[in-house]
């Protein structure tokens, strides 16, 4: 049996998380009232710049963890429908998606 540690490191995941965390600030911060511009450019320009020294695998975490950030409220809108089931099916798909679309930016950039 495989284990995902073939694939991943627990290095490349939290430094993923951590990116998408840095990426996703700006918009928590201005839910919770606390938007400085200053604040969000040195988290923005940090943001790029590890992510740009980053590898392919780092790029497809941090890209399933901003997908994450950033779009979990589409997920939302199944409850209305009665179809909490699918919710994390769909959150699923929203983080592969866009892991695989930060991926493949990154190995253009190669």
């Amino acid at each position: 049996m495989y284990k995902i540690s073939h694939y991943f490191s627990t290095l490349e995941i939290t430094r993923g998380f951590f990116i998408a965390v840095l990426g996703s600030a700006f918009i928590y911060f201005n839910h919770w009232g606390f938007s400085y511009l200053f604040l969000n450019t040195f988290l923005g320009l940090l943001f790029l710049y590890l992510l740009l020294q980053s590898n392919t695998k780092t790029w497809f975490i941090t890209g399933a963890f901003t997908g994450l950030f950033w779009f979990w409220w589409i997920a939302l809108s199944l409850i209305h429908y009665e179809m909490l089931w699918a919710v994390p099916i769909e959150l699923f798909i929203i983080m592969f998606s866009y892991g695989v679309l930060f991926a493949g930016i990154s190995m253009v950039g190669l």
